[in-house]
């Protein structure tokens, strides 16, 4: 049954990060410094299927409990994950056309000590019969808040490092062969990550690369955006960005990426 256990988690693993998340994370702040972390998480219909179905035909006694997307204890779990003082306050499952999940609302009283992991490996439970040799390295966003008229707030994003990334080998995947290359396609359609910082005033100043009214983009790719367009895939490939200017610059133009660049990003607002 171990086998089936592993074998099950390496098969969630592996449709977990081919395309069918999608994430948005929407940190909602307070003049005082505090606020709210509402996170969406949807996965796609299909997949969920797969899972349901996979776990019922491997169940040795025919009594296997249904895989379910959210479940509650493990998000209040969670909640220390994104620093101290952080307090689960409410859950509810979603759905929409071809996709389900959830949507979450942590609540924070000081926003000092949150941190923010933007990655989206965390927000399936893959199970815990896979030990991985080493703990993945996690990169935080981190805050620092004063509070006054107007109150401050710096956020500080780790710093990307293009020059000291080990060569590790790729499978490449045939770019001339359309049927392929549309697989890849329909793998990622409408696999989308944000983050997102809301204020609760107004911003009278900030260095923030993408802001709209009272909301400011830390992050934002959609990735089915990234595969349509063929030239910036195939200038990914050849070129490697080795630096974030250089990296800005190949997607600088393109619709579906806003990325912060700046590695601390200033917000004044009352």
């Amino acid at each position: 049954m171990r086998n089936i256990k592993i074998l099950f988690s390496s098969l969630l693993l592996i449709i977990t990060f081919t395309g069918c998340l999608r994430v948005n994370t929407t940190i909602n702040l307070n003049p005082d410094g505090s606020g709210t972390i509402e996170e969406t998480v949807f996965m796609k219909e299909a997949v969920l299927d797969m899972i349901r179905q996979f776990t019922s035909a491997f169940d040795e006694n025919g009594e296997a409990e249904e895989f379910t997307f959210y479940k509650e204890d493990e998000q209040r779990n969670k909640a220390g994950d994104y620093g101290e003082g952080v307090v689960f306050k409410s859950g509810q499952i979603l759905s929409e056309p071809d996709w389900e999940g959830y949507k979450v609302i942590y609540s924070f009283s000081d926003i000092n000590k949150l941190k923010i992991d933007p990655s989206p490996d965390n927000k399936v439970n893959i199970g815990d019969e896979v030990q991985e040799e080493s703990e993945p390295v996690r990169e935080f966003v981190t805050f620092n808040f004063n509070k006054g008229n107007p109150s401050e707030l710096k956020i500080n994003f780790p710093k990307p490092d293009f020059e000291n990334n080990e060569t590790t080998e790729t499978v490449e995947a045939d770019t001339t062969d359309a049927g392929m290359n549309d697989m890849f396609k329909n793998m990622f359609e409408g696999m989308k990550i944000s983050v997102n910082l809301k204020v609760n005033g107004k911003i009278e100043e900030t260095n923030a690369s993408f802001v709209k009214d009272n909301n400011i983009t830390m992050m934002e790719i959609d990735f089915a955006n990234i595969l349509l367009d063929d030239d910036l895939v195939k200038a990914l490939d050849s070129q490697k960005p080795q630096s974030l200017d250089e990296f800005r610059e190949l997607t600088k133009d393109v619709e579906g990426i806003k990325i912060e660049f700046n590695e601390q990003v200033n917000v004044k607002f009352r």
